[in-house]
């Protein structure tokens, strides 16, 4: 696991603290009590093996006040002088500073007024405990501690924060529960949560930052937001941060270490078997190597799986690479119904990756939508209508015109998409490269008709995306018939145009209009059409899709429309549906969400006043 740096703190309790000769301190900075993250519970493992303590025991660590690191040396109070383990406990001396506020703290924590201190370190390696929310941290480092309001242990002199998280340890009379008549509003929190939310933050935003080499990037939004006086988003982070790494790179690294060869020896029909067979990889010897990569790619996401299997992430960027005793897919194609099922292609028309198969089957992917995967956790951007505008100054001395733009949040958040298919109990049994194929192509294409629907139609309640046609701010246009007139259709782009974007709208709507204006002239005389084969006459790309409803015709730049992806595909199985044939019926989850940056980049036409 990459490294990422975080805090914990903890309490100084009333004897913790030793005065050494001079201006030298000694207490114990952090200890083994579990801690709940946004990834868990973390127990920081205190044995000599798990801990290095090089950094600290070098003379160089810094001893903080509160872990603010950007304001420069002036934060930095004193200097660790020698850490070592005893009794599951990590002990510092530390040296104070002889600089006045220096010296003023050194005092007050003699003096027993500051007591709360904090480590803040970096996760080398962790162990997870099979079915709890614990997980171990076997190796670690130290880098500082610091001084702060509020601690979350507070069995140590020093506990847990990971970047300015503020945790806490209040007095008994407020740490413990509420006195008789006394009630804590509801909605209003108290400091100390208040100080957890914003230590929390820094450190997923911190660690999220280190693991893609963008530290920078993340000190400056956390000073920005800062300096503002707001709390850091890492909602927000992540859409900055989905900006500045490469595309199909995860913003979470779930990788499981298989490599290639691992990749594609993976079968999805062995793990049909196992499904059906209700095995483990202990005792299955036919898939007991894709039932331990999905439970490892499980543990590594994070995510619960009664009864279901999380498909490893390397598998689903190769998703159409794989082989079968021997033959790999890339040299065959994949076999057709007798009914000549148009769902099923030939595999080297399709992108390896799943994300990818999905993009060129919706009709969405091929208009060019913005799709993002790979993300974790909700996800937030900026998005708008409006550009700021320049103007030309009348005189040497005039002062420049103001120009607001329009500012929106778009929010993508994870909803679940589930489809089927059915696999016969031949199917499985004589598993060829040929039916390993149809399955993986009937998965991509039993997800890609309800994602494309939620795309243009998605409510946004009760589970659904919003889609294009409920996002508040696109523009309309009214028919005065069902088929539009040349004039309407120019409406509709001019609508588009009139929000300063430059881009050619695409059209789209259903096989009905589409021939309807093929059919339609465009005066009485020229034996000119409102379309023909290639696009509308007015200059216009069309797109026919059976998705869209009857009467209905969209125009967009799709690239402002934004497609987000979550995590691998998570399948499970029943029997019952196919018990009398001993086949099962194969479940797939997928988790995904619409936006839209800019709603000035479409319109909405009908003849629906």
């Amino acid at each position: 696991m990459p490294a990422s740096t975080i805090n914990r703190s903890g309490h100084l309790s009333d004897h913790a603290v030793r005065a050494g000769s001079g201006d030298t301190v000694t207490f114990p900075l952090s200890s083994e009590e579990p801690y709940r993250r946004f990834d868990g519970v973390e127990i920081l493992d205190h044995t000599r093996e798990a801990i290095d303590l090089t950094w600290l025991n070098s003379g160089n660590a810094p001893l903080l006040d509160n872990h603010i690191r950007h304001d420069g040396i002036a934060r930095q109070v004193g200097v660790i002088t020698r850490a070592w383990i005893d009794g599951k406990r990590l002990y510092v001396s530390a040296k104070f500073s002889s600089r006045p506020e220096a010296q003023a703290l050194r005092q007050d924590v003699i003096d027993g007024i500051v007591r709360n201190v904090s480590v803040g370190y970096e996760r080398l390696e962790i162990k997870r405990d099979d079915g709890t929310e614990d997980y171990h941290v076997t190796s670690w480092k130290p880098t500082e501690a610091s001084f702060v309001p509020v601690p979350a242990d507070t069995t140590v002199g020093m506990g847990r924060s990971a970047t300015p998280k503020m945790e806490a340890h209040m007095p008994d009379n407020i740490q413990g529960a509420p006195k008789t008549g006394e009630r804590k509003m509801p909605g209003v929190k108290t400091d100390a949560e208040r100080a957890a939310e914003f230590e929390t933050a820094l450190t997923d935003i911190r660690s999220l930052a280190s693991e893609h080499n963008i530290g920078n990037v993340g000190e400056a939004f956390i000073e920005a937001q800062i300096r503002a006086g707001n709390t850091p988003s890492i909602e927000v982070f992540r859409g900055i941060a989905r900006s500045e790494i490469p595309e199909g790179t995860a913003l979470r690294n779930e990788d499981i270490g298989l490599n290639d060869q691992e990749t594609r020896k993976f079968s999805i029909l062995n793990l049909c078997a196992a499904m059906r067979d209700g095995a483990t990889s202990t005792d299955n010897e036919r898939a007991a190597f894709e039932l331990e990569a999905c439970e490892a790619a499980a543990a590594q996401s994070g995510k619960a799986t009664k009864g279901s299997f999380v498909l490893p992430a390397e598998l689903m960027r190769s998703w159409d690479d794989f082989e079968i005793e021997g033959v790999r897919s890339s040299a065959v194609r994949a076999p057709v119904s007798a009914g000549g099922n148009p769902n099923i292609q030939d595999v080297t028309h399709l992108a390896s990756r799943f994300i990818d198969n999905l993009r060129n089957r919706l009709v969405l992917g091929q208009l060019g939508i913005t799709i993002l995967d790979g993300l974790t956790g909700d996800i937030e951007l900026p998005g708008g209508d409006q550009n700021a505008q320049a103007a030309w100054l009348g005189t040497e001395d005039a002062d420049a015109a103001e120009t607001v733009p329009t500012f929106r949040k778009v929010s993508l958040t994870v909803h679940d998409v589930a489809a089927y298919t059915d696999i016969t109990r031949r199917m499985i049994q004589y598993s060829t490269i040929g039916i390993e194929m149809y399955v993986r192509n009937q998965l991509v294409t039993a997800m890609v008709e309800a994602i494309d629907l939620a795309g243009w139609y998605g409510s946004g309640l009760t589970g659904v995306p919003e889609g294009l046609a409920n996002t508040t701010g696109i523009g309309s246009v009214t028919f005065a018939a069902a088929v539009p007139t040349r004039n309407e259709l120019i409406d509709m782009d001019t609508a588009i145009a009139n929000t300063n974007n430059t881009g050619t709208p695409h059209f789209v709507s259903t096989t009905a209009m589409g021939g309807a204006l093929r059919k339609a002239p465009i005066d009485a005389g020229s034996g000119k059409f409102l379309m023909d084969a290639s696009g509308l006459e007015i200059g216009n790309p069309f797109t026919r899709s059976n998705q869209i409803t009857d009467g209905d015709v969209f125009a967009g730049t799709f690239e402002d429309m934004l497609m987000g992806a979550w995590g691998s595909l998570e399948l499970d199985r029943s029997t019952e549906a196919k018990f009398l044939s001993g086949g099962l019926r194969l479940r797939g989850i997928q988790s995904v969400d619409f936006g839209v940056r800019r709603v000035g980049s479409f319109v909405l036409g009908n003849d629906t006043p």
